[in-house]
């Protein structure tokens, strides 16, 4: 326990620096014995069961998580919202402060013995994207080439005693975010995309895709004049409003579907002038999926030119 909680108030500051370890032991999870090694301590994925191979990593020095099943991660509220399926940070606030008050006073619940983490990951070569198995992929999901090569690199990498290749797209701590046509992948740290070109303007998206999308389509066009934050996760928010908050005007082009639909309104809620701009692509899963089946690039040229 790094705080001392406050009986009759909570914020999420005070939630976020509650230890992540004790808490989920709260839940009834443990660290993996095996895996577990200094800050890192794995657990099977209380958000995605059942996981026999432990894939939710909780770093206890920075007191954040990340799913690698679902490619999501954050900070304590944002699991906690996202375990105990609540609408509202409000809400899972509420719950949280009477399942630590519960125990006012908690010892440390478990350390975890020295061992060599598995499923190591890092990159090995970064090189421009020519492969034809990528470039056919960025086809299926009509993406410029050039818009491709502009923004993304090929990554060749290795998780644990694997590798693999793909579509890497750099984060701000030097992480990547990869896809290519068989998995959704990526190699730590994790961290948010900024393409930062001076504009008073932000458009944001959750994944790069998405991104590459809104380029392809508008390339060479008034929309491409902003800057851009691509999240790479929902848990990102927080931790990417820093960047997105100085600019005046705030774009947002969530997924449609919880996760987005519950961070959209956060952001709104704030009222320092972000917009919901979903409505382009309703009735689809997000914007690439909308620009794949209706040819969006087509339709929007056509009526910009009206």
């Amino acid at each position: 326990m790094r705080i001392k909680v406050n009986r009759k108030t909570m914020n999420c500051a005070e939630a976020n620096s509650y230890d992540m370890v004790d808490y989920l032991a709260k839940l009834g999870f443990y660290p993996d014995p095996k895996k577990s090694k200094g800050n890192d301590y794995w657990f099977n994925s209380p958000l995605n069961p059942p996981d026999t191979d432990p894939s939710f990593k909780v770093n206890l020095q920075k007191n954040t998580w990340f799913d690698f099943i679902s490619w999501e991660g954050g900070t304590l509220v944002d699991f906690g919202k996202l375990y105990h399926k609540c609408n509202t940070i409000e809400e899972f606030l509420e719950r949280f402060k009477k399942d630590v008050l519960s125990s006012p006073q908690p010892v440390k619940l478990y350390t975890p013995p020295p061992a060599v983490a598995r499923n190591h990951s890092e990159i090995l070569t970064v090189d421009p994207i020519k492969s034809s198995s990528l470039m056919r992929y960025l086809e299926k999901r009509m993406i410029d080439p050039k818009v491709a090569k502009e923004y993304c690199q090929e990554v060749t990498y290795r998780i644990g005693e694997n590798t693999y290749y793909g579509i890497g797209f750099k984060n701000n701590s030097d992480g990547w975010a990869i896809r290519n046509p068989f998995m959704k992948s990526g190699v730590q740290p994790m961290d948010f995309t900024t393409i930062d070109k001076g504009y008073k303007k932000v458009v944001a998206f959750e994944g790069f895709f998405n991104f590459l999308s809104y380029a392809t389509i508008y390339k060479g066009r008034p929309e491409m004049r902003a800057n851009f934050c691509i999240w790479n996760c929902l848990g990102m928010f927080t931790r990417a409003r820093a960047f997105m908050d100085l600019h005046e005007t705030k774009d947002l082009y969530l997924d449609h579907g919880k996760g987005g639909d519950d961070y959209t309104r956060q952001a709104i809620a704030l009222n320092l002038g972000y917009k919901d701009k979903r409505a382009l692509y309703k009735g689809y899963d997000d914007f690439n999926d909308w620009h794949i089946k209706t040819g969006g690039a087509l339709k929007q040229r056509k009526r910009l030119r009206r």
